[in-house]
């Protein structure tokens, strides 16, 4: 098993590398992104083509900084392209685990401007959401926000973004919202749009996930 573990992680490297490849400058293909989630495992989790494939569209469109809520092959994906790009990318991860996993790639694809956060989650009083380091985010504008966590079991789910950090919000800044579908999700889009006027698109088949823009 370890064997297989160790060909998966070669394999998983390479095919990142690939995506910065010199004078590259079209986004990953849905194969190229298929083959690196089979590699990546994790296939209940992990994000879905359609996500991926608007996340790499989204990396090269805006110019601004980028906030990940959790992190895994979104991560490398995205952090190897917005280097091309000049994006400052923080990623804001909760679970020991993964986080250590993330790290060790992270070192040996060189992605150093990926910011990968130690965040636990902790009380804000009404939710509970990730404990942001102020100076990790007080120095840049956030434009684009990747939000596939917190854990669904954490209270409030995915809620905590818009009121801790909305403050860090540019105006027009788009949110790609994974599990959509989900009630919570829904939900959690409902109670976004007591706090901001947001303009909201569910996407990918079924409706997976959801692209949206901050308007105020």
């Amino acid at each position: 098993m370890e064997h297989v573990a160790n060909w998966r992680e070669r394999r998983l490297r390479s095919g990142v590398q690939r995506l910065n490849k010199e004078g590259r400058r079209h986004p990953p293909s849905r194969w190229e992104l298929l083959a690196l989630k089979l590699w990546w495992g994790n296939p209940g989790y992990s994000a879905g083509i359609a996500y991926l494939t608007h996340l790499c569209r989204a990396v090269h469109e805006n110019s601004g900084g980028i906030l990940e809520c959790g992190s895994g092959l979104s991560t490398l994906v995205g952090g190897m392209l917005a280097r091309q790009v000049g994006r400052p990318w923080i990623a804001l991860e909760n679970h020991g685990p993964s986080r250590r996993r993330m790290r060790r790639y992270l070192a040996a694809l060189g992605l150093d401007g990926v910011s990968l956060v130690t965040a636990p989650i902790v009380s804000y009083g009404g939710y509970d959401w990730y404990g942001v380091p102020e100076e990790i985010v007080a120095t840049i504008d956030i434009d684009l926000v990747i939000c596939d966590g917190p854990p669904w079991h954490t209270r409030g789910g995915r809620f905590g973004l818009m009121p801790a950090m909305g403050a860090r919000l540019r105006p027009g800044c788009r949110i790609l919202l994974d599990d959509a579908y989900r009630p919570a999700e829904r939900n959690i889009i409902r109670r976004w749009r007591d706090l901001v006027d947001l303009e909201v698109r569910f996407l990918g088949r079924p409706l997976a996930y959801a692209e949206i823009i901050l308007i105020t």
